[in-house]
């Protein structure tokens, strides 16, 4: 466990302060982001943005590594509840990581809210996840609709037509009452997000303008009554308060089977949601394109956005990592091979159109998510859709960051950069770990010789086995460049095992090999 730092207890008793003294007021500033879009070998995350107050939809691995890709790794310090739509790792298996991120961020607890069962993961986990003066609590079904004055959010129970049951223990475990089943609990949660609409913001100048004294009447003016002055003159509320701010409602829906149909069918609750703008869609692809459900996404109304959440969507959410990863393979290209399964979207590219799903089988708006996807919910005057956060890939920045040192701010000490930066890829070039190869590779480059290439050892493309593949190699905390620990070791063709297994894993598995390699 990495060590506490000293500050943080303070941050904590500030944090704590603050939410003491918050006004149950409508914030200004609301959106929705994409942290993990559900892609295979990706998390499935969605974060809400508001003014004071942060909230994360559903949490699968590698969630908290987005974060850092996201710049909103501070965010996590206003984080103080996590909604989970089913009780499934793709959903719940980033939570501890994150819980210590939060902490590590200076918030004082979280609240969990989610189907019954979603806190047996924290419980089964908090022996070796410790978390000091840090409480993660839970928003049960009896202490009602949750809301805090920037959001109210009603969660509807959706049933599964056939229970489905435990798998069978081994025999080795009859015997243990830990592993005496009781009847699993198939219930899953949607989410209904109200935002209650807010007044325009009084335009001070403009009263003072008019001759409006400071007192009740600029009250007045703010909650949309219009005022007569002393000299007759009426002064209407319209004329010096912006525009009001509507009410707005968006569904995150996860309906994990095509078994949970009949229920979202019979639900009456979620076919009706006043004010409806958006619906994030966690269901994975097989249920969404069904007959049944694509009745449903046309019925909640045709001026609706449905975006999906789930494996059709490409795209791992780390374009700084390819990066990276690409400059220290223009350095040993035989130990840092191509990122075959990253997904990036490339910088240039249009986004919409990449994103967009096939209309043919949808006659509604239908789009695949992608990290850093945003949905503005106010102010209105923003465009609802914003592209302008999607993270990308982009090779000619990587060159010019590499070759010309673009992020060298002082130009002698970038010109000193791009010389040794040519001598060290050139020195690269000929190196070879034979202590005679590499004396008459470093005696060409003085005699201005040049050298066939050297050929390159290390992969299983030349045949030596094992294969040692660095999953991760931060320990166990994850960084943008660095996931947690994780090495894949190839014994022989088609021959694997893993020493250590970090969260996050498998999403290296995929984003190094590809979906089928992985």
């Amino acid at each position: 466990m990495p060590k506490e730092e000293a500050h943080l207890k303070d941050i904590r008793q500030m944090r704590m302060v603050k939410r003491t003294k918050r006004f149950s007021v409508q914030p200004t500033n609301i959106y929705w982001q994409v942290l993990g879009s559900g892609s295979y070998g990706g998390p499935t995350s969605l974060f809400l943005h508001t003014d004071h107050r942060r909230y994360l939809f559903n949490c699968g691995e590698g969630t908290q590594r987005l974060t850092s890709q996201l710049s909103i790794s501070k965010a996590l310090a206003q984080l103080e509840h996590v909604f989970i739509t089913s009780k499934t790792w793709r959903h719940l298996g980033g939570l501890p990581g994150l819980c210590l991120s939060v902490r590590a961020a200076g918030a004082p607890d979280i609240t969990i809210h989610g189907p019954p069962g979603c806190m047996e993961l924290y419980e089964a986990t908090k022996g070796f996840v410790t978390l000091f003066e840090f409480d993660v609590l839970s928003h049960k079904e009896e202490d009602g609709v949750f809301e805090d004055g920037a959001v109210k959010v009603e969660q509807v129970k959706l049933v599964r037509r056939v229970n489905k049951a435990c798998p069978n223990l081994p025999v080795n475990w009859k015997g243990d009452e830990q592993g005496e089943w009781e009847d699993y609990d198939n219930t899953v949660q949607a989410y209904i997000c109200h935002f209650s609409p807010k007044l325009g913001k009084l335009d001070i100048d403009k009263c003072v303008d008019l001759g409006v004294k400071p007192g009740p009447a600029l009250g007045q003016l703010k909650a949309g009554k219009d005022v007569t002055l002393e000299d007759g003159r009426l002064v209407r509320s319209c004329d010096v308060v912006g525009d009001m701010a509507p009410p707005s409602s968006f569904l995150v829906l996860d309906v994990p089977d095509l078994e949970y149909l009949d229920s979202l069918e019979s639900c009456e609750r979620l076919r009706k949601v006043e004010n409806l703008e958006t619906v994030f869609h966690f269901s994975p692809q097989e249920v969404v394109t069904s007959p049944k459900y694509r009745q449903w996404m046309e019925e909640v109304g045709e001026d609706v956005t449905h975006i999906l959440l789930n494996e059709s969507c490409r795209g791992l959410g780390l374009p700084d990592v390819t990066s990276y990863t690409k400059k220290l393979s223009m350095i040993r290209g035989e130990f840092f091979p191509a990122l075959v399964g990253a997904g990036d979207i490339l910088a240039g590219s249009d986004v919409e159109e990449k994103i967009k799903f096939d209309q043919e089988e949808f006659n509604t708006s239908v789009m695949q998510g992608v990290t850093g996807l945003r949905v503005n919910v106010r102010p209105s005057n923003l465009q609802k859709i914003d592209f302008s956060e999607v993270v990308k890939y982009d090779e000619q920045v990587m060159l010019k960051e590499m070759m010309e040192g673009s992020k060298v701010t002082e130009p002698s000490d970038r010109e000193e950069y791009v010389k040794m930066i040519r001598e060290d890829l050139k020195y690269a070039e000929n190196f070879s770990p034979d202590p005679v190869k590499n004396l008459t590779a470093q005696l060409a480059v003085i005699d201005g010789v040049k050298l066939p290439l050297v050929e390159k050892t290390g992969s299983s493309s030349s045949g030596q086995y094992p294969v040692v593949t660095f999953l991760g190699t931060g320990s166990s905390v994850p960084s943008k460049y660095r996931n947690v620990s994780a090495i894949l070791v190839e014994t022989e063709p088609g021959s694997f095992l893993l020493l250590d297994c970090g969260e996050g894993t498998a999403s290296q598995l995929v984003r190094m090999l590809g979906r089928d390699g992985a």
